[in-house]
């Protein structure tokens, strides 16, 4: 296979066509949260001439409490525009250098109807090979910019439950194998951990080259792919920790010829808490997911089961695209709380729940 549009630009490339007119430069640097200084300060201390910033948090839909979740596309046309982009404009985006989260705005842009380009190496190679940056914060005079949402390129967790029983689709972890396994606590606080059901491991930063924030050749790519089990003619769902280092896997399997993978945008933020999720209404909201698209269909009785609960009703339901997990809905009696744990298999166990019954993913 072969990349038939490269989206990588060279720092040779940047420096012959900074100062055309039809050029707009975005640094998209981010970090995760508490980490210091914050990506806009980094910008205003040194960025390449004539970059706007790009802020991955601001530029994302604030109605949904995960973070940085894909905006509608009226914002984003919006946003993009209030920078100073127009849709015919040639777009290069950039990084500090470690991949972080140029991928992820240049899959935005392209889910959004435009193709843009990625500075190999980011801003990192810039400086290592001595060429000018400025300081301060480039106001641009706003442009008006048009999006289309695609939304084939990403995937929710409704898609990535449904896909736990037909596995038509691999998922690709971009995350530490480490924290793939489950042998570290995650970075954000109150997610499990361990990794998405049947999903392989491919840690994003094996991608690029650490010392001179280039991308790995084409050939080490495919070689990275093939060794973490990935069939390049099957369709491909990256993922990560919130859908930002996911991006890196998407960037490099499109350069691999593989132009129609998808993100999960919610990634582990969204998995890891709803997995575990049993309070504050959380319950309700994942019972919601599993029977959603059930309600249509006819119920079917369950075999009996040993020592029935009395206080349980039983049914039996089709998982979103037809797998059988048992349901059993939880009620409450003198205080009394049960909780319906879903497992990898799909399989179901009922626990005692101190926490007040729900439904959880186990």
């Amino acid at each position: 296979m072969t990349a038939t549009n490269d989206p990588l630009v060279s720092t040779e490339w940047l420096a012959a066509h900074l100062n055309d007119p039809g050029v707009k430069v975005i640094d998209a640097s981010f970090k995760m949260p508490g980490v210091l200084p914050l990506p806009k300060d980094d910008y205003l201390a040194a960025h390449i001439p004539g970059a706007v910033f790009f802020d991955v948090d601001a530029v994302s839909d604030h109605s949904n409490p995960l973070p940085h979740m894909f905006p509608s596309a009226e914002q984003f046309g919006r946003d993009v525009g209030g920078l100073g982009i127009g849709n015919d404009d040639t777009v290069v985006l950039y990084d500090s250098g470690g991949w972080v989260a140029a991928p992820r705005v240049w899959w935005m842009f392209l889910s959004f109807g435009k193709d843009v380009r990625i500075l190999n190496g980011g801003q990192k190679k810039w400086v290592a090979e001595g060429r000018k940056v400025e300081k301060g914060e480039v106001t641009p005079k706003p442009k008006t910019f048009t999006a289309t949402f695609d939304a084939r390129r990403t995937r929710s967790m409704q898609q990535l439950v449904a896909n736990l029983a037909s596995r038509a689709e691999q998922v690709i972890d971009a995350r530490a194998n480490e924290r793939y396994q489950g042998k570290v606590a995650e970075p954000r606080a109150g997610l499990r951990s361990g990794h998405i059901p049947g999903s392989l491991s491919l840690p994003y930063n094996n991608l690029f080259d650490a010392a001179t924030g280039t991308m790995k050749s084409l050939d080490e790519l495919r070689a990275a792919f093939s060794g973490a089990g990935v069939k390049f003619d099957a369709p491909i769902v990256t993922s990560c920790g919130s859908g930002v280092s996911a991006a890196v896997l998407t960037l490099a399997l499109y350069r691999l010829g593989v132009e129609n993978p998808a993100l999960y945008d919610g990634s582990w933020t969204e998995w890891g808490a709803a997995r575990r999720a049993r309070h504050r209404g959380q319950p309700e909201r994942i019972g919601k997911l599993l029977l959603s698209r059930q309600r249509r269909l006819s119920r079917q009785a369950l075999p009996p089961r040993s020592n029935p609960s009395p206080f349980l009703s039983p049914l039996r339901s089709p998982l979103l695209d037809g797998a059988l997990v048992r349901l059993r809905l939880r009620r409450r009696f003198r205080g009394l709380g049960r909780c319906l744990f879903v497992d990898d298999d799909g399989g179901t166990t009922e626990r005692r729940d101190p926490g007040g019954g729900g439904v959880a993913f186990e």
